[in-house]
């Protein structure tokens, strides 16, 4: 994944999990991706680069759950997770849904 195909990364996972690799979080603060697991066979595995992290975690699964998905923005240093549909993990920590917001009626 680079910062010149951000946004919408649709994944079918039926030949095994995925690994995507984020680009690097620096200079490129409020650059989002949205990965979805479409049918769930497997997860998706996302890692950062260099010791950046996932909302503190060395990775972030998306679980082998059909439509799981997972929204991710830079902060300009690290990658936070905004929205995620189902459960998913990383390091050894357990993610649930964090928040879903509405700007000018816009859900986001």
């Amino acid at each position: 994944m680079t910062s010149a195909n951000a946004g919408v990364v649709l994944s079918t996972t039926t030949g095994g999990s995925i690994a995507l690799t984020l680009p690097s979080a620096v200079s490129i603060s409020g650059l989002m991706f949205t990965v979805k697991n479409l049918n769930g066979s497997n997860a998706i595995v996302i890692t950062p680069v260099s010791a950046q992290t996932v909302d503190g975690a060395a990775t972030y699964t998306v679980p082998a759950t059909n439509n799981a998905y997972v929204q991710i923005v830079s902060d300009g240093s690290n990658w936070q997770v905004i929205d995620a549909s189902a459960i998913a993990s990383g390091s050894g920590v357990s993610f649930g849904k964090i928040f879903s917001a509405s700007v000018n009626g816009l859900g986001v």
